[in-house]
C-alpha cells in the first residue's frame, strides 16, 4: 500500500508574523528614502537659497518693469572693464611724458578719479551709481515707448560700425551749429553807465576808396620753370584698406575680450541700442529748446574787507568817482581793475553762488550792489545789462543736457520705483586696480 504524501501547513501565527516582518520593512525602507530625500531638498534648497533664489528677486522694480541681478553684473562688469582700459590708456600717456605733472596733469586727474571709483573699497557707491544709471534708462526707454521710438537692428548695425571706425565716411554731413548772436544796441541807460571806447579801424589812405578791384585775368605768358626730378624718391606708404573682413576681424576679438568677462554680444547690441535710444528721446524732449541763453553783463570791485567795502559803496552812490576809476584805484582783481571792473557777458553757472544770485535775482539794470562777500573776497557789483545771447556749441550741448536731466528728474518724481540691497553680494569687483599699478608721482608729485 502506497505511502501518502505528506504536505507541509505553515500555521496561521506564522503567516501573521511574516506579513509583519515584510510590512515592518516596507516602513524602514520608506522611512529611509523620506530622510534621503528631506537632506537632499535641505541641500538643494541651501544651493538654490545661495544661488538661485537671490537672483530671482530683482535689484529694482521701475513702474512694474524690472531689473534683474544678471542684468546689473553684465553692466557693472562691463562698466568697471571700459574705466580700467581708460586708466590703462591715460597711464601710457602719463608715462611718456617722464610724469611730468605740468605736461599730464590733466591725465593724472582722470587716473585719480578712476582709481576712486575702481578701487574694492568704493565698490558699493559705484554698484549704487550702476543701479540709479539703470533706473533712468528704463524710465527713458519707457517713455520712448509712449512717444512711439524704437531703434531699428540696421541702425545698431550701423552705430557699430560707426565705433569701430568703418563706413564712417558714407554718414551724413552734420547741420552746422546756428549762430544767431544778438545785435545789442545799447540803451539810453547803458550808454550813461559806461564809456565806449571806440574800436580803430585801419584805413589805407593811399588807396581809393571808391576803386573796384580790376577781376580781369592776366593773359600774358609766364615763363616756365623746368623742375629737375629727384633721383630715387622716397617710396611713400600706401594706406592698408579698411575693410569690411577687417572690421569683422576687430569686431570678433572685442566680443571675445567680453567672453572673458561672461558678456555676450546680446548686451553690448543692448548698451548700443539703448545709446541710439536715449540720443532719440534727447532729441524729441529738448526739440524746442534754442542755442540762447539769459546771460547778463556786469562789473564789480573786489576788496579784501567788509570795511573798505562799504567805504567804496559809499562813493559810488554819493557820485564822487566813476566806477571805473575806483575799481582802478582800489579793486584787487588783476583780470580786470585796468578795464573799470568789467566781466563781459556770461550765463549762470559761472560766477560763484552768492555773486550769481545777486547779479541775476537781485540786481536791476543800472543798479549797484552792497557788499557781497563770497570766498574771494567781498565785491560791489553793477549791473550793465541782460538778454538771451546766443551760447557756443559746447555751452548749447551742456544746456540740452540739462533739459534732458530737467525732464528725467520731473519723470522719475512721479515714477513708482523700488530698490533692493540683494546685488550687494553680487557686485562684481574682479576688474580693479592694484596699488602696483599706480604711479609713485601720481598722488606725491616730485617722488
Amino acid at each position: 500500500m502506497a505511502k501518502k504524501e505528506e504536505t507541509n501547513y505553515v500555521s496561521k501565527k506564522v503567516v501573521v508574523k511574516n506579513r509583519k516582518d515584510v510590512e515592518q520593512q516596507k516602513k524602514l525602507i520608506i522611512g529611509a528614502i523620506v530622510v534621503v530625500v528631506v537632506a537632499l531638498l535641505v541641500i538643494a534648497y541651501g544651493v538654490l537659497s545661495q544661488t538661485v533664489i537671490p537672483k530671482m528677486k530683482p535689484v529694482a522694480t521701475v513702474n512694474k518693469d524690472k531689473i534683474s541681478i544678471d542684468d546689473f553684473v553684465d553692466l557693472a562688469t562691463y562698466s568697471r572693464y571700459q574705466m580700467k582700459e581708460q586708466y590703462n590708456y591715460d597711464l601710457y600717456i602719463f608715462q611718456l611724458f617722464g610724469e611730468d605733472m605740468s605736461l599730464a596733469g590733466s591725465f593724472a586727474s582722470d587716473m585719480q578719479q578712476l582709481i576712486s571709483q575702481l578701487i574694492p573699497e568704493n565698490a558699493t557707491i559705484f554698484g549704487e551709481q550702476i543701479i540709479d544709471g539703470m533706473i533712468d534708462t528704463v524710465l527713458m526707454e519707457q517713455q520712448a515707448e509712449v512717444m512711439g521710438i524704437s531703434v531699428s537692428e540696421a541702425e545698431i548695425d550701423a552705430r557699430i560700425e560707426k565705433l569701430f571706425q568703418y563706413n564712417v565716411q558714407e554718414e551724413a554731413t552734420a547741420t552746422p551749429f546756428p549762430t544767431m548772436m544778438p545785435t545789442t544796441t545799447l540803451s539810453e541807460e547803458q550808454l550813461t553807465l559806461v564809456t565806449l571806447t571806440p574800436t580803430a579801424t585801419l584805413i589805407d589812405t593811399e588807396a581809393d576808396a571808391t576803386a573796384t578791384p580790376a577781376l580781369e585775368a592776366t593773359l600774358e605768358p609766364t615763363e616756365e620753370t623746368e623742375v629737375e626730378p629727384t633721383e630715387n624718391p622716397t617710396p611713400q606708404p600706401t594706406p592698408t584698406e579698411y575693410t569690411y573682413e577687417g572690421f569683422q576681424s576687430q569686431y570678433q576679438e572685442f566680443m571675445n575680450t567680453l567672453s572673458t568677462y561672461n558678456i555676450g554680444e546680446d548686451f553690448f547690441r543692448t548698451l548700443v541700442r539703448q545709446e541710439i535710444l536715449r540720443g532719440k528721446v534727447l532729441a524729441e524732449v529738448t526739440k524746442d529748446v534754442k542755442p540762447l541763453q539769459t546771460q547778463v553783463w556786469a562789473r564789480h570791485i573786489l576788496v579784501a574787507d567788509k570795511t573798505a567795502a562799504d567805504v567804496i559803496h559809499q562813493r559810488l552812490l554819493s557820485g564822487e568817482d566813476d566806477f571805473a576809476t575806483i575799481a582802478a584805484e582800489v579793486s584787487i582783481d588783476p583780470g580786470n581793475n585796468t578795464t573799470g571792473g568789467d566781466l563781459g557777458w556770461f550765463p549762470r553757472g559761472v560766477m560763484v553762488d552768492a555773486f550769481e544770485t545777486a547779479v541775476f535775482d537781485e540786481l536791476s539794470v543800472g543798479e549797484i550792489s552792497e557788499p557781497v562777500e563770497t570766498d574771494f573776497g567781498f565785491h560791489i557789483i553793477q549791473k550793465l545789462g541782460e538778454e538771451d545771447r546766443s551760447v557756443s556749441e559746447n555751452q548749447y550741448q551742456s544746456i540740452l543736457s540739462g533739459a534732458y536731466a530737467s525732464w528725467l528728474a520731473d519723470i522719475k518724481e512721479s515714477a513708482d520705483i523700488k530698490k533692493n540691497d540683494n546685488w550687494i553680494e553680487f557686485n562684481p569687483t574682479d576688474i580693479t586696480i592694484t596699488m602696483d599699478e599706480i604711479p609713485d608721482s601720481l598722488f606725491n608729485p616730485g617722488s
